[in-house]
């Protein structure tokens, strides 16, 4: 339960480039040497390429892909409805077509360079 804990602390802080509070570099799993992970690969790609936007959009669908409560709470629209004589509220979240379609920009931009990429290298047959 700590590890997936300071996980979610750790990914929200990277997603919104915040600093990681005390809580989270206590809670986060300790990992020796370097590793290679996929958000280096698309850090490189977005310093490297005409993509503003990648980085997030990947950290973003990582954390719905991994379940992490900071996507959903954060990128869904939210309805809040008072409850009368109480200081509570129900609160509804929602996506609609747009946040739902926001990535898919990004990746088809990224596409788009590659084939220009693979193309200008003289291969003219993709596989």
């Amino acid at each position: 339960m700590r590890r997936w804990y300071g996980q979610n602390l750790n990914d929200q802080a990277r997603a919104l480039g915040e600093r990681r509070s005390a809580a989270a570099k206590a809670a986060a799993p300790k990992l020796k040497g370097k590793t290679y992970k996929s958000t280096d690969a698309v850090s490189y790609t977005e310093a490297n390429a005409p993509l503003p936007g990648l980085l997030f959009a990947w950290q973003l669908c990582s954390g719905f892909a991994h379940s992490r409560p900071w996507a959903t709470l954060g990128w869904s629209q939210r309805t809040a409805t008072s409850i009368p004589d109480t200081d509570l509220a129900v609160v509804s979240l929602t996506n609609s077509a747009a946040r739902a379609l926001y990535p898919v920009l990004p990746a088809v931009e990224l596409i788009t360079i590659l084939v220009d990429l693979y193309e200008r290298r003289g291969f003219t047959d993709l596989p």
